[in-house]
């Protein structure tokens, strides 16, 4: 019986959970700095985009609105380990266009960005 609870309890808030995750608010990048560590589609235009290859991991940057180091928000694919994911050259592809990636938003030196994990965090 006690497993029984435990189960019914697990499966109601996993429930919530896709719940939660549907009524996700949509927020320009110029909101981001102002909802570190919560989940929100953030959506901008892609101004310009930057592999860097001498970083380990390769991280390639989507800089919204403004180019670096003026962007008021980052999101980041670590190519090396989910690169392949996003298909051929997301770089060409979603710049100076607009895009809108959903996840949690994170800070890094001060500045609102969001590391893309997976293809399906991006909305559009």
């Amino acid at each position: 019986m006690n497993n029984l609870i435990k189960y019914s309890m697990l499966i109601t808030l996993f429930s919530i959970n896709i719940f939660a995750v549907e009524d996700v608010e949509e927020i320009s990048v110029f909101k981001a700095k102002n909802h570190i560590g919560e989940y929100k589609i953030v959506c901008g235009k892609v101004k310009s985009t930057f592999l860097n290859r001498k970083i380990k991991g390769v991280p390639l940057y989507f800089n919204f609105a403004r180019d670096y180091p003026n962007s008021p928000f980052t999101a980041i694919i670590w190519t090396q380990s989910s690169g392949a994911e996003f298909g051929t050259r997301p770089d060409k592809r979603y710049q100076n266009r607009k895009l809108c990636v959903r996840g949690v938003i994170t800070s890094y030196k001060g500045r609102p960005q969001m590391i893309l994990r997976n293809s399906d965090q991006i909305v559009n």
